[in-house]
């Protein structure tokens, strides 16, 4: 578990999902790593899924804050459709 959490640090990924039976081996991943990655411990493949969608709301929320709003030639080409 150690590596694969080093490896999603230095790839940028700051959320894993892990089994919860590895809850165990999160005192062989360096403090530092562990202070910048958000864990989630699955105890079903079910739980997989649900913080997958949960991780795509939240970045379609984001997204949506981020985006200037549409310029009144776009509203108005919405309207006629």
């Amino acid at each position: 578990m150690k590596e694969k959490v080093l490896a999603a640090t230095r790839a940028g990924i700051n959320t894993v999902l892990l089994p919860a039976r590895n809850r165990k081996d999160l005192e062989d991943v360096p403090e530092t790593a562990r202070q910048h990655v958000k864990f989630v411990w699955l105890e079903r493949v079910d739980d997989a899924i649900v913080a997958a969608l949960e991780s795509i709301d939240r970045h379609d929320d984001e997204t949506a804050r981020n985006e200037p709003p549409p310029s009144r030639d776009r509203q108005a080409a919405r309207s006629i459709r």
